[in-house]
C-alpha cells in the first residue's frame, strides 16, 4: 500500500503541482488581518451572530483570506432572515462552505487519476490554511457540509417567505405614515397593532401581491422573531435587481457575495435610513435602537416610499387617522 507521504514527496507529484501553481497562485501569501479583529468563529458561530463586526469586515477593502467575506455574508443573510434561528445560520454557513470548496475544486479541472494532487492543491493553495483553520475546522468540517442540504434550506425559506414579505409590506405602510403624517397629532404613530388592524379589517390579505399577506398570528410571530432586522429586510426589498429586488436574491440563499457586494453599501445605508426615519417614529421606541446596533457606523441613504395600491393608502388613512377628517383618504 502506497502511503500518501510517499506520493507527495515524489518528483512527479512535485512537478505536477509546480506546473499547476506556476503563474496562478505563486503570489498568494498568507493574509494578515487586524490584530484586534474577532475570529470568524467568534463572529459567526456563537449563540448570537455578531452582525456589527461582520459588517465591518464585509466593508473593509483590505485583502482577506479565501472565503472569509463569502462566509460572513452567508451568516449575515441568515441572521437577517431570522436572527433567532441558530440552526438556520448553521445551515446557511454549511451551504456557503460547500460552495466555496466546490468553486476551489472547479478552479483545477484535473482528471480522476490526479485526485491526490487536486486535494493537495485545493487545500493548501486555493482554500489555504486560513480557510481551513478559521472556517472549515471550527464549522466541524465535513460533517457540517454533509448536514447542509440545499433542499432543506430552500424548504425553510419557502415556508417563511410569505411571513417575511408581510413584515416588509407592513414596514412600507409605516414608511408611508412617517413620510406623510410625521408630527401630525391627527394620526397615530406606526405600530404592530395598527398593521394587524389593516390586515384584518381591510381585506389586504386578498390583494393580489406577489406574495400572500399572512394573518394576525403569523404576522406577530414573524415580526417578533425578526424585530432586530426589520430595517435590513425592508431596505433589501426597495433595491431593484435583475430578477426583482435584493430581498428576492437574499431569499434564494445562493450566497453570491460577488452580487451581494455590489449592493451591500446601499443595502446598509438604506437600512440605517429606515432606523432613523421610519422605526424611530414607531409607538414602540426601543425597536429603532435595536435595529441600529449593527448599523451605527453606516451613513443613511434616503429613498422614497415605494408605490402602494390605492386600497392600501385608503386603509392607512382609515386606520391611522384619529378623526373623521383625518381618516378620509385624499
Amino acid at each position: 500500500m502506497v502511503e500518501f507521504s510517499d506520493v507527495i514527496s515524489s518528483a512527479d507529484f512535485r512537478q505536477k503541482v509546480k506546473l499547476l501553481l506556476n503563474g496562478i497562485f505563486e503570489n498568494r501569501p498568507m493574509v494578515e488581518r487586524p490584530e484586534k479583529e474577532k475570529s470568524f468563529a467568534k463572529m459567526a458561530l456563537g449563540a448570537n451572530f455578531d452582525a456589527r463586526s461582520s459588517i465591518d469586515v464585509l466593508l473593509d477593502e483590505r485583502p482577506t483570506y479565501f472565503g472569509h467575506r463569502e462566509m460572513l455574508y452567508a451568516g449575515l443573510v441568515a441572521w437577517v432572515l431570522n436572527p433567532k434561528e441558530e440552526s438556520l445560520r448553521w445551515l446557511c454557513l454549511g451551504t456557503a462552505a460547500s460552495r466555496c470548496i466546490s468553486e476551489a475544486e472547479q478552479a483545477l479541472p484535473l482528471g480522476e487519476e490526479d485526485t491526490e494532487i487536486t486535494d493537495f492543491v485545493v487545500r493548501h493553495f486555493i482554500l489555504g490554511p486560513q480557510f481551513l483553520q478559521e472556517i472549515y475546522y471550527p464549522l466541524n468540517g465535513a460533517q457540517s457540509l454533509m448536514d447542509a442540504s440545499s433542499f432543506d434550506l430552500d424548504s425553510v425559506l419557502i415556508n417563511s417567505a410569505d411571513a417575511i414579505w408581510t413584515v416588509v409590506r407592513a414596514t412600507g405602510w409605516f414608511h408611508f405614515v412617517s413620510a406623510n403624517f410625521r408630527g401630525n397629532e391627527e394620526y397615530f404613530k406606526p405600530s404592530v397593532n395598527k398593521a394587524v388592524e389593516m390586515i384584518e379589517d381591510h381585506d389586504l390579505v386578498k390583494l393580489p401581491y406577489a406574495r400572500k399577506i399572512v394573518g394576525r398570528s403569523a404576522f406577530f410571530d414573524a415580526w417578533t422573531n425578526r424585530r432586530v432586522t426589520i430595517a435590513l429586510l425592508y431596505s433589501a426589498s426597495t433595491i431593484p435587481v435583475a430578477d426583482g429586488t435584493f430581498l428576492h436574491e437574499i431569499l434564494k440563499a445562493d450566497f453570491n457575495f460577488s452580487l451581494g457586494n455590489g449592493y451591500l453599501r446601499q443595502w446598509l445605508a438604506r437600512a440605517r435610513y429606515v432606523c432613523d426615519f421610519v422605526l424611530s417614529e414607531m409607538a414602540e421606541p426601543t425597536i429603532a435602537q435595536e435595529n441600529l446596533k449593527a448599523l451605527r457606523s453606516i451613513k443613511p441613504e434616503s429613498f422614497e416610499v415605494p408605490a402602494l395600491a390605492d386600497i392600501e393608502k385608503k386603509a392607512i388613512y382609515s386606520v391611522f387617522g384619529r378623526t373623521a377628517k383625518a381618516k378620509k383618504y385624499k
